[in-house]
């Protein structure tokens, strides 16, 4: 997960910087957790139950020949069925980074969505 202000700071900076054209980059994101744990996270400052139910892939798969939609889930199912970190290594030696921690991205999140 990535903090939306720190994809945008992330994009400012490679919008800058010369030295950024031409290159693939990982803007920063927090530290990788599962999505069980990143959900435990949202459900703790929003003070509910952490609730996760998992689709086997193949309802995915067979729903997608009927719902573009789901089609577009199916295409991404390797992320959730093999486990992969975005390594931001490569972005942070060349411009520093600090990805806000999880906890506070939550909160602000939660906050802005109550007043939204």
């Amino acid at each position: 997960m990535t903090y939306i202000y720190d994809f945008a700071e992330g994009l400012v900076t490679l919008g800058e910087r010369d030295e950024a054209l031409g290159e693939v980059w990982h803007v920063p994101s927090a530290e990788t957790l599962s999505l069980r744990q990143f959900v435990g996270l949202v459900a703790a400052k929003a003070g509910g139950p952490a609730r996760v139910q998992v689709t086997p892939s193949w309802i995915i798969r067979f729903l997608s020949l009927f719902n573009p939609t789901l089609r577009a889930v199916a295409e991404q199912l390797y992320q959730s069925e093999r486990t992969w970190v975005v390594d931001h290594s490569k972005f942070a030696n060349a411009f520093g980074a600090h990805p806000s921690p999880d906890p506070e991205s939550i909160a602000r999140t939660l906050d802005w969505y109550r007043t939204a």
